[in-house]
């Protein structure tokens, strides 16, 4: 099985990751590629750098670069777990394997701003303003190499909301186990 994660910012992605990663499945995430681009580049790890190099690197080795590379590290008597899908040409790249399956994680937008503001990751905007227009910036765009979340979301096979406790979010991810 092959498991992708998209959601908007603060969605309980990383936390949904940790549970397929506890069940034996590998872990990649394209934002993680994009964040050792930017170290590579001697860059500060901030949201408009993600967004900004993300997109560089789709321009230069097409939309699904960030996907079709992490392809490449797949095994068939493997499972994987995908974080941080944000673009439908890396859907559709990642569905030319055997059993891909896109979850979208899904939380109203205070929730999301409070955990991300909690998690204290390294470039999240700490400000709902600043927050709410990075955010705008990830759903929508004319540019093929751009985030395009609204239409990587339209694509998923699976959607759960995540707006309770890890223990709630854990159970819906094991009845997602016994019914795929």
């Amino acid at each position: 099985m092959i498991f992708g994660l998209t959601g908007k910012n603060g969605s309980g992605k990383s936390i949904v990751a940790e549970f397929f990663k506890d069940k034996g499945y590998e872990f990649y995430s394209l934002s993680d590629m994009i964040r050792e681009e930017i170290r590579k580049n001697n860059l500060e790890v901030t949201r408009e750098n993600l967004i900004a190099t993300g997109r560089r690197l789709r321009e230069e080795g097409g939309p699904s670069a960030l996907a079709d590379k992490v392809r490449t590290h797949f095994k068939a008597s493997q499972n994987y777990i995908v974080d941080s899908i944000r673009n439908p040409a890396e859907v559709k790249s990642l569905q030319k394997e055997p059993g891909f399956q896109l979850i979208y994680v899904d939380v109203n937008q205070k929730t999301r701003f409070d955990r991300v503001v909690s998690r204290k990751r390294e470039g999240d905007p700490l400000d709902f303003e600043k927050f709410v227009e990075l955010e705008n910036k990830e759903l929508q765009s004319d540019n093929p190499a751009a985030q395009q979340l609204n239409q990587t979301i339209a694509m998923a096979d699976i959607v759960i909301t995540n707006n309770g406790t890890i223990d709630e979010l854990y159970t819906k991810l094991e009845e997602i186990l016994k019914t795929v």
